[in-house]
């Protein structure tokens, strides 16, 4: 699941290059990078040490705020 995700992304970010002015292929780029970021997150969960969570946490957050913040703004 996870490497169709990857793959899926790779390619938004291929067309996001080829399309600089689009929102909604930004937006879900973005969505896509929170996505990726909290299967990673899930994945080193239980190995991962306290401020290793926080930063996994704030990233996802950062990318979902920016992915709305995409949507909005072009409204």
């Amino acid at each position: 699941m996870s490497i169709i995700i990857l793959l899926l992304y790779i390619g938004l970010l291929i067309a996001q290059r080829r399309n600089k002015g689009s929102v909604k292929l930004t937006a879900a780029v973005q969505a896509l990078q929170a996505i990726l970021w909290g299967l990673i997150a899930i994945d080193n969960w239980a190995d991962s040490h306290t401020a290793t969570r926080i930063a996994y946490l704030v990233i996802v957050l950062f990318s979902l705020l920016a992915a709305l913040q995409s949507v909005f703004h072009s409204k």
